[in-house]
């Protein structure tokens, strides 16, 4: 270092540099540390957000929607980067509700331009997709997005369809009564086609048709022979942010008896590392007490 053009102001940016650099390092290792405890609990199987509060956040700080929805979606990639490392197979988001569609047109379609736009770039070859081998499949009424988005959405699935550790379900545009109607329709269509028995028709056979059955990872217990019978399971945890309690049309199929709702007063773009840890250590602990009342007979 040249000590002749070191002045007190560069001496204390390198320091500002150092801490900033340290304390990253030491996050990186508490959220490492933190992650190794929370496996060893055991981990659900499928986890959906209700990724709610981006405006709010945005609104709160003088700042425009948009950008809301941008600190959303990074929150959306620092959480994937977290169910992953939980070695959470299936995480659903719902992204965009058709009622949104009411919105003021210029947030609908910066909404949706978002979508496309930084989803596209984390799916493109040797991405961060790539990476963590997740495979994308969007649920929803495909035929309300605009060509760009759709031509996108279409290529992100194309892109990431060998991929197989885990699978993101972005729900965009989508309401579950839409899903559970497509379903129904799609059951009906294999009735008339001869595919199967209207005696056969269950809830089981229904279920075939939800969006989240689209993409199922391969199951190494399954039965040769019977890997057509294979079914993403129900949502384990459901989280939805900045305090508002109701399901708001999302995956109510899906979310089943066992299912633990979460409500948070964090709003999206501030949800991290520690409120997945309390909402996983209150998934086991809660797995836990029902695994001691079976063994009591108690269940």
């Amino acid at each position: 270092m040249d000590t002749s053009t070191t002045t007190p102001t560069t001496i204390l940016h390198q320091l500002q540099r150092i801490t900033q650099s340290f304390h990253q390092l030491v996050e990186q290792v508490w959220k490492w540390a933190v992650v190794r405890v929370l496996r060893v609990g055991g981990v659900p199987r499928h986890v959906a957000f209700v990724m709610d509060g981006n405006r709010r956040w945005a609104r709160g700080r003088g700042w425009r929607v948009g950008k809301g929805h941008e600190g959303g979606f990074e929150v959306l990639k620092e959480t994937l980067s977290l169910c992953v490392a939980l070695r959470i197979k299936y995480i659903t988001v719902y992204a965009f509700s058709i009622d949104n569609f009411k919105r003021p047109k210029e947030e609908v379609d910066g909404l949706l331009e978002l979508t496309r736009s930084r989803l596209k770039g984390l799916c493109e070859a040797g991405s961060y997709m790539q990476k963590h081998d997740i495979r994308v499949s969007f649920l929803g009424r495909r035929d309300m997005l605009p060509p760009d988005v759709l031509e996108a959405v279409e290529a992100m699935e194309r892109d990431t369809s060998t991929h197989h550790t885990a699978v993101l379900n972005v729900c965009c545009p989508y309401t579950s009564r839409d899903e559970v109607t497509t379903a129904i329709k799609g059951t009906i269509k294999s009735v008339e086609t001869g595919e199967m028995a209207a005696s056969d028709i269950s809830p089981y056979a229904i279920a075939r048709y939800l969006g989240t059955n689209a993409v199922v990872l391969p199951d190494p217990t399954s039965a040769p022979g019977h890997e057509e019978d294979e079914r993403a399971p129900d949502v384990d945890i459901l989280v939805r942010t900045s305090d508002v309690r109701r399901l708001s049309d999302f995956l109510m199929w899906q979310t089943s008896s066992h299912t633990q709702l979460h409500f948070i007063k964090t709003l999206w773009p501030e949800f991290g590392m520690k409120e997945m840890a309390k909402i996983m250590l209150a998934y086991q602990r809660r797995a836990y007490m029902s695994g001691m009342l079976a063994q009591h007979g108690l269940a």
